[in-house]
């Protein structure tokens, strides 16, 4: 039994949540405590609730699984309230539509265990389309150290692979719920400003089974470099960074800028309200940013 919480939050998707479930179940070891999240109003996740609760049935060697309601605000808030829920000092996050293979949880915890100055650290992942194995673009491949100015231009960090110290998740102030997307990128940025992520070697195998196909996706939205450029400038805003940190970012912020208008250009803004509030925040900044 392995004294770790697992977080899973998830809306309408109660097949993937099931073989999300067996996949944590069929570990080497299995945590004492899930904590599936259930995101949205009791009524529109039946479904889901009845495929948490035949899973638990399932549930052998002393695991728990509990489940939680979130408001439907999205996955950051979800995993917020799984980790306020958690029992154990490290907390270990799962996508409902991903899966962990058999030895990544032992793995993990024992990587963690040997490096008790480690605040975080992750994993490697095969990935899947449509049941398909794809490549993992090089600029993803995962590795360990401080990768700030790597981790602003990719989101490097899976949440299905992550192992963090509760105390530390909680010192960052959790995943940011003002994002709908990107969340992972923001968090990942502001721990990287603090902390080295550690690295679990993916011998034999990669740990995690990242998956995509016809379920709906937040990452896959279209204008989902507005949530980073929401994000950068946050960070501008509220982190101490130096000046070299400082105009790291800003080049950044500039880039995903551009990304955005880009975007705007050829399809459209979901929100042009939305989008006039990011421009009168957004162009002072890099306008300064420029004297």
């Amino acid at each position: 039994m392995a004294d770790v919480s697992v977080i899973i939050p998830v809306r309408k998707r109660p097949q993937l949540l099931k073989e999300a479930l067996a996949s944590v179940l069929a570990g080497t070891v299995l945590p004492d405590e899930i904590l599936v999240v259930l995101d949205g109003p009791r009524e529109e996740l039946q479904a889901d609730a009845a495929a948490a609760e035949e899973m638990r049935s399932l549930c052998r060697s002393g695991t728990t699984l509990t489940m939680l309601y979130g408001p439907g605000r999205g996955p950051a808030l979800a995993r917020n309230l799984g980790a306020a829920r958690a029992r154990h000092s490290l907390l270990a996050f799962l996508d409902s539509d991903d899966l962990w293979q058999p030895h990544k949880l032992q793995e993990q915890l024992e990587y963690m265990t040997e490096r008790p100055h480690l605040h975080a650290s992750h994993c490697a992942e095969t990935w899947l389309k449509n049941g398909t194995s794809i490549p993992v673009p090089a600029r993803l491949q995962p590795s360990p150290g401080r990768l700030f100015a790597e981790s602003l231009e990719h989101c490097l960090v899976s949440a299905s692979s992550v192992m963090i110290r509760r105390s530390t998740f909680f010192a960052l102030g959790g995943f940011d719920p003002a994002l709908r997307a990107c969340e992972d990128y923001d968090l990942w940025i502001r721990y990287f400003l603090r902390h080295p992520m550690g690295m679990v070697p993916p011998i034999p195998l990669p740990h995690v089974v990242k998956r995509s196909g016809q379920w709906q996706q937040l990452s896959a939205t279209r204008s989902i470099d507005r949530f980073r450029v929401q994000s950068l400038y946050k960070i501008l805003q509220t982190e101490q960074l130096t000046d070299e940190q400082r105009g790291i970012v800003l080049i950044a912020l500039k880039s995903k800028w551009n990304i955005l208008n880009a975007q705007k250009k050829k399809y459209g803004f979901p929100d042009n309200a939305d989008y006039d509030s990011l421009e009168k925040n957004i162009e002072p900044v890099l306008k300064a940013g420029k004297e």
